[in-house]
Order: structure tokens, then C-alpha cells, then sequence
């Protein structure tokens, strides 16, 4: 009898463990999925912030012209 409730734990303890890693598993899954959508985000990110810099080096740019020009 003593064998049966030892052979129970066993199980419970079995399945209990192979649940736990079934799940750490599927969040270290989402965890790495978000973490490539963070990267690709701050790519993007730094792909606009390079856009935006240009666009105000050309209106500097184009402030200077029409400076000169009014100068004339």
C-alpha cells in the first residue's frame, strides 16, 4: 500500500514538473518573440531619427538660402 502512494507522488510530481517546463518553455518563446519585435522596433526607431535629421539639416539648409537671397 505504502508503494501506491509513493508511485501517486511520483506521478503528481512527474506530471507537475513536465507542466512547469512546458510552460517555461512557452514563455521563453513570447519573451524571445517580444524581444525581436523590441529590436526591429528600435531599429525603426533609429532608421526615423536619422529621417527627422535630415529633413532639419534641409530646412537649415534652406534657411540659409533664403537668408542669402534676401540679403541680395
Amino acid at each position: 500500500m505504502n508503494n501506491k502512494k509513493t508511485d501517486g507522488k511520483i506521478a503528481v510530481l512527474t506530471v507537475a514538473l513536465t507542466c512547469s517546463v512546458a510552460v517555461n518553455f512557452g514563455l521563453g518563446i513570447i519573451s524571445h518573440s517580444n524581444a525581436n519585435k523590441a529590436a526591429d522596433a528600435i531599429d525603426q526607431i533609429m532608421i526615423a531619427e536619422e529621417k527627422v535629421s535630415d529633413v532639419r539639416q534641409e530646412l537649415a539648409n534652406l534657411k540659409e538660402v533664403k537668408q542669402i537671397e534676401e540679403t541680395k
